[in-house]
């Protein structure tokens, strides 16, 4: 005996129950009691899918014609099955339902399987697009067989959006190269409407939007099964990043938290992953219900901006003291003054300043603050000689105005304090923790009296600036660590005969000084683990710096300085003894020998391969800084850019 069968005997079965005496009549339908009579009462339906977040990766957002639905009338063991028009009526009933309540639940799902069958969907390639991969689920509350019944169906996969921004020194060539990968289950059941995990999580080979994707923005698109990522890898780029030639392809990975892996159905979550050379910064994202298509998220074009009014003025030395969230897309323009507005990847921002000893306080407001700004946070606090103000918001426009205040900020000179907090004084304050001694400053610059150029990291491809670029780019100065790296243990400068491509350019061009430790940092820590021969290149000066954890912040976090820079360690000599004895610190290795010598970031200038810059006899009259073999044993001291 077939379904079907079935099906009309239980109707007939449900209409006796109601007793030999009494007939299904349509009084009794009328005021809700009885069953009705079998096939009688066919179910009328319309389907829609709730609307989406704009995409162009093609979810399954709207019918095709022929599409066809999956449908129970409340636990009746029978799958009826509709062929639907582009606009949700019904094309055909392929296999029609009948009511055999007057009232019930009605339960619809696409694709379409028979009820007591499960649907397996392989995740791990949505290359093509996601419209494949959405699975769409629709319940009702109880509807009377009189009605038409509206199917609203709604998505049961969760949606992931990645959009990629190039960081600080990635280069167009190099962000190209981005793949990214999403983890996640890599199968989905689907049962009825509703979506549950395979066994395993995998890389997801997401969808990748060309259309709205540029050479500074590349656009991701994935649909995961709901979970809680928290704890667990979620996003994985691929890079390939360019090191004085040499091509070193790099996997990055992120590791999601409270705030960002929690991935429901029906949700959508727009995550702005900045890719650095060495690290994935990633934003919290903006979520919302699939079908909340209001609001900013949805608008066109991806970019926000804030414009600051005439009002607005930070003086260029001052703007460093302002921490901004990665993603901000045109930071770099707006700190060098190109511009006067700033341009965000999504409608969330916030930054957050320091003021510190004898600033003016600075004002933020917003023109049409209530229509145009959702204020998420607004925080000041007063610690110590410092006053902290924080700021966050959702934009509700594509554009919205500002006014900011004037401030500024004290200079430092060398022999100053520098506390972790990112300040610096004259005199040792109490209560607050000291990390350096700044060794070179701006308004004290000993190059000056040479009339020579200064140097800021990492901005041209040769590392030299002159004094007007210097002053633009708000560097305040450079402090020395405290004590030794690597608990004072002498290290190699590397473990192979290799060429890294860092000679001490300066040493040859006597117009020029070269204060770029931090790149040359970065460029090493790069070169870690490049293959050479049957070896595997080691810079243990480098990873002496990575280890050394005393935090900070507003700085450039602690590295191996340049041959340059401990040039101007040794000019200020006198000013950092005497800073690191009223710290409490440790001054460097009393010693002539070259176990007492302290490695630069620097390779020599004949022997690339064989020789690195080091500073010698700390402790005589005449300290210098020259060429010493790499695989002599050397001391570590790190500094930091403020």
């Amino acid at each position: 005996m077939n379904l079907k069968k079935i099906y009309i005997l239980l109707n007939v079965a449900l209409c006796l129950l109601g007793g030999l005496a009494v007939s299904c009549t349509q009084d009794d339908l009328e005021d809700g009691s009885g069953t009705l009579p079998p096939g009688k009462y066919p179910l009328r339906l319309t389907a829609s899918i709730e609307a989406s977040v704009s995409s162009r990766s093609a979810c399954k957002d709207e019918w095709d014609e022929g599409d066809v639905i999956a449908v129970r009338i409340g636990d009746y063991p029978v799958t009826g099955s509709y062929m639907l028009n582009a606009d949700g009526t019904v094309k055909k009933s392929v296999n029609a339902l009948s009511w055999l309540q007057p009232e019930d639940y009605v339960t619809a799902w696409y694709p379409y399987v028979y009820h007591e069958e499960t649907l397996v969907k392989k995740l791990t390639d949505q290359t093509d697009g996601l419209a494949n991969y959405d699975l769409l689920g629709a319940q009702t509350d109880k509807k009377h067989y009189k009605e038409t019944v509206d199917l609203k169906f709604q998505h049961r996969m969760s949606k992931v959006i990645c959009r990629l921004l190039p960081g600080e020194g990635v280069s167009d060539e190099e962000f190209a190269t981005v793949a990214l990968s999403v983890n996640g289950y890599s199968e989905a059941k689907f049962n009825q409407g509703i979506v549950t995990a395979g066994d395993v999580n995998e890389w997801i080979k997401p969808f990748f939007d060309a259309e709205v994707s540029t050479s500074k923005a590349a656009v991701f698109e994935a649909l995961v099964v709901p979970q809680d990522m928290a704890g667990k890898d979620m996003f994985k780029v691929n890079i390939d990043v360019n090191v004085n030639g040499h091509i070193i392809p790099k996997t990055l990975t992120y590791k999601a938290d409270e705030s960002s892996g929690k991935l429901d159905a029906g949700y959508y979550s727009i995550y702005t992953i900045v890719v650095q050379k060495d690290r994935l910064m990633v934003n919290p994202p903006v979520s919302a219900e699939w079908n909340d298509v209001g609001g900013a998220v949805d608008s066109a074009p991806w970019v926000f901006k804030i414009v600051f009014n005439e009002n607005f003025s930070i003086p260029k030395k001052s703007r460093k003291e302002i921490v901004f969230s990665p993603n901000i897309v045109n930071l770099d323009a707006f700190m060098d003054s190109t511009v006067n507005y700033l341009e965000v990847a999504g409608n969330e921002f916030s930054f957050s300043y320091t003021i510190l000893d004898n600033e003016k306080t600075p004002k933020m407001e917003f023109l049409d603050g209530v229509k145009d700004v959702d204020i998420l946070e607004s925080g000041y606090e007063v610690d110590g000689n410092k006053e902290i103000f924080t700021f966050s918001g959702r934009m509700r426009s594509n554009e919205v105005t500002a006014v900011y205040k004037e401030f500024y900020s004290p200079d430092p000179k060398p022999g100053d304090f520098y506390y972790d907090d990112g300040t610096w004084s004259t005199n040792k304050q109490e209560g607050k923790t000291c990390v350096g001694i700044v060794f070179h400053a701006l308004k004290y610059d000993w190059w000056l009296e040479d009339a020579m150029q200064i140097a800021l990291d990492a901005v041209n491809d040769d590392g030299a600036y002159d004094l007007d670029e210097f002053i633009d780019k708000s560097v305040h100065g450079y402090a020395l660590a405290l004590e030794d790296a690597n608990s004072s243990k002498t290290v190699k400068w590397n473990n192979v005969n290799y060429e890294c491509g860092l000679t001490a350019s300066s040493f040859r061009d006597s117009g020029k000084k070269y204060f770029n430790g931090y790149s040359n940092m970065e460029t090493l820590k790069a070169l870690r683990g490049t293959v050479v021969g049957k070896n595997v290149l080691e810079l243990p000066p480098v990873e002496a710096c990575l280890d050394y954890n005393v935090p900070t912040s507003h700085s450039s976090g602690w590295y191996l300085p340049s041959a340059d820079q401990l040039v101007a360690l040794i000019a200020n000599k006198a000013a950092v003894q005497n800073g690191l004895v009223k710290a409490g610190g440790v001054d460097l290795v009393v010693g002539t020998g070259l176990a007492a010598a302290y490695w630069s970031s620097n390779e020599g200038l004949a022997n690339t391969s064989l020789q690195a810059y080091a500073l010698f006899n700390w402790h005589n009259a005449s300290p210098s800084v020259a060429p010493k073999l790499k695989g002599n044993a050397g001391r570590v001291r790190a500094i930091l850019t403020f």
